[in-house]
């Protein structure tokens, strides 16, 4: 009885150490696949795939709705690249009505929000124009970024 019990423990120790292994390849694969595909284009995918299995779509209705789908992900890329280039506007503005002290504090602030932040991953455009010395995708100024100019 007591061989039982060690093979059940071995298979039991060969399962978990499985299921371990399992989970730390699928979330490299997962961060991978975000990584390659942008924001926009992961949720043409996933609305698509969504809408597709719900709805049990036709041929013909899921090559219309791809377009509809895919436009609405184009405009949201639009309106991402705006919404920074609008805080980046608002944040020259503040500097400018600052004094020498409070610009620094306030690109320290602005440093603690980057940081906040939650990397997104890179966009088209970006994994299109290339890498960054660094080896990592270029990223635009985003909300929080300060232009350093001086008034």
């Amino acid at each position: 009885m007591s061989k039982m019990w060690k093979v059940g423990f071995v298979f039991f120790g060969i399962f978990i150490a499985g299921a371990i292994v399992g989970g730390f390849a699928s979330l490299r694969f997962a961060r991978e696949f975000v990584q390659k595909r942008g924001a926009s284009e992961q949720f043409a995918m996933m609305h698509k795939g969504r809408l597709n299995e719900s709805l049990k779509l036709t041929a013909a209705q899921r090559a219309r709705i791809d377009v509809i789908v895919d436009e609405t992900g184009e405009e949201l890329r639009k309106f991402r690249k705006e919404t920074n280039r609008i805080f980046q506007v608002m944040n020259t503005r503040i500097s400018v009505e600052l004094t020498p002290e409070q610009k620094r504090e306030f690109e320290k602030m602005q440093t603690r929000w980057r940081e906040r932040r939650p990397q997104r991953p890179p966009s088209r455009e970006e994994r299109e124009a290339g890498k960054r010395e660094d080896g990592k995708a270029p990223v635009p100024p985003g909300p929080g970024s300060l232009e350093k100019r001086e008034p």
